[in-house]
């Protein structure tokens, strides 16, 4: 009895020490990965069972370890799925990658209904700080005979990631602009309607010479030139600001100007500029193209580069004398005044305040060249054309006569082929009220024509002077009550229809507006100018 109890307590020692040997084995298996894979808390019959599920774990195992051959050889496609997995991890700089909830999916892929899918859920630390990523994936085992594999696709990596695709780090650019006033006010269409096409054309082509900072994420690369389809951003990029030269407060005032009462919905554009720096302050427009890109004749407003011309040209002061008739005669021709008005021993100032046509139409014809108007306009008003504001424009245009007295007698007037729009006639403005040219720029920094010629002091000084005159004593005046500064109408006649004008300058802008269809410059384009410099 004494030897089988001790033989029994031999074969109990022996058991008890392959237990312990085996819960060793057990503890070692479970430690290979177990940081990367974590149990679902469902068992799959054993790591040695080799069930779909277990041969799933043993695939993410090694691959969140970075052996990548060994997660390569429990696939059908070993050395694609090897070089995969390395581009995943170099692609997306993995420092640490786990899985858990790995479990047999609820379906099965229709196009291998014989195979178990298996998903899991990724969780990835990436290096360098850039962040961290998660995501739910499945692959696909498959058995052949008594063998059971991976079977390799892309999708494995990423839930339909396809062939010749992969995952990456990548830079995340800029998406869109914002267009925003000098004080950084951001602009939009439905605030400020005016500035829709100025938006639209600085927030698409043009902005890309204005660069945001670019973020990082995770994306999907295909190659081929297609652009990558980002999956996560990790850092947000820093949308590219159009700053532009607009005052908020005037371009606010400016769309409420244009659409003042007095001109019942009539299309109303205005220009205002700063004259000390030529930066546009605010552009309104309920056409939506005139003010920038319009192509109409300015009318009487012409006169202050007529009455720079004459001053600089031909001789004349603002005293000379110029007889205001209710027609004149130029080479068969008869031009006459908006309404017959006429004055007898008038002077020019007289005349411009009046804005007697006949008069400056007879003294230009007497006093001036044939290219005087069109040098004085290029040379000295800078209307010769390739103004680069930051958006497309339409330039001024004062054409060669070509010798021909009747061209010359329209153009001194504003007629003939003369074309022109607020933002030119805001610059001839500007360019009288500071005495000097600064060519109009609607982004800050940009380079600036030059005049060919700088204007007279004294020239400038003494169309001041005749603008005070008008906005004091002439058409003007019923615009101008309370406003210090000058202004000039103008009446441009355009088939059966005429336009309405108003030019003016106070101590801070330089503003043009043009009424289509309005009677007259005072009464139109007036209504828009005095609103505007009212809330200046």
């Amino acid at each position: 009895m004494n030897a089988r109890t001790n033989g029994q307590r031999h074969r109990r020692r022996k058991a008890a020490a392959a237990v312990v040997v085996a819960a060793a084995a057990v503890l070692a298996v479970a430690g290979y990965g177990a940081y990367a894979v974590v149990d679902s808390g469902h068992g799959d019959g054993g790591a040695d069972a080799r069930t779909p599920v277990s041969l799933a774990r043993d695939f993410l195992t090694s691959w969140s370890a970075g052996r990548f051959g060994d997660a390569a050889g429990d696939t059908d496609s070993a050395p694609a799925s090897e070089q995969a997995l390395k581009g995943y991890h170099d692609g997306l700089g993995v420092r640490s990658l786990t899985f858990s909830h790995v479990l047999s999916a609820a379906g099965t892929d229709p196009a291998r209904a014989e195979d178990t899918v298996v998903g899991y859920h990724a969780a990835l630390t990436l290096a360098g700080g850039k962040g961290t990523w998660s995501y739910d994936g499945s692959l696909s085992v498959h058995r052949t005979g008594r063998q059971l594999a991976v079977h390799w696709q892309n999708s494995v990596l990423y839930p339909g990631l396809g062939d010749g695709q992969e995952l990456a780090v990548g830079a995340v650019p800029p998406s869109g602009a914002v267009v925003t006033a000098a004080d950084g006010t951001v602009l939009t269409a439905s605030a400020q309607p005016s500035l829709a096409a100025v938006i639209q054309d600085l927030t698409g082509s043009r902005a890309q010479a204005v660069r945001g900072s670019s973020g990082t994420g995770i994306e999907i690369r295909s190659g081929g030139g297609a652009a990558p389809r980002v999956l996560k951003v990790l850092t947000p990029p820093k949308q590219v600001r159009v700053r532009t030269t607009i005052d908020a407060r005037l371009q606010d005032a400016a769309e409420r100007a244009v659409r003042d009462g007095h001109n019942h919905g009539k299309p109303t554009a205005l220009v205002a500029i700063d004259p000390a720096t030529g930066q546009i302050a605010a552009i309104a427009d309920t056409s939506g193209t005139t003010a920038l890109s319009g192509a109409l004749a300015p009318g009487s407003t012409m006169k202050l580069i007529t009455a720079s011309a004459l001053l600089d040209k031909g001789g004349l002061t603002p005293s000379s004398p110029a007889t205001c008739t209710p027609t004149v005669m130029v080479n068969g021709q008869s031009f006459h005044n908006v309404d017959n008005e006429s004055a007898t021993g008038s002077t020019m100032t007289q005349d411009f305040a009046m804005s007697c046509n006949t008069a400056f139409i007879r003294i230009a014809d007497n006093h001036l060249g044939m290219t005087d108007l069109k040098d004085e306009a290029d040379d000295v008003f800078g209307l010769d054309g390739d103004w680069k504001i930051g958006v497309g424009t339409v330039d001024a245009s004062i054409p060669d006569p070509a010798g021909s007295r009747n061209e010359r007698a329209g153009d001194s007037i504003g007629q003939g082929r003369i074309i022109a729009n607020p933002l030119a006639m805001a610059s001839v403005t500007a360019t009288i009220a500071q005495g000097a040219f600064h060519q109009p720029i609607l982004l800050p920094g940009l380079p600036q024509k030059a005049a060919a010629r700088p204007i007279s002091p004294s020239t400038a000084a003494a169309v001041r002077a005749m603008m005070r005159t008008t906005a004091r004593t002439g058409t003007a005046a019923p615009r101008m009550s309370g406003i210090t500064g000058g202004a000039k109408t103008g009446t441009a006649e355009v088939g059966n229809s005429t336009n309405g004008w108003f030019v003016a300058y106070d101590r801070h802008l330089a503003v043009a507006a043009v009424v289509q269809g309005g009677t007259s410059g005072v009464d139109s384009a007036g209504w828009a100018v005095h609103d505007l410099l009212t809330a200046d």
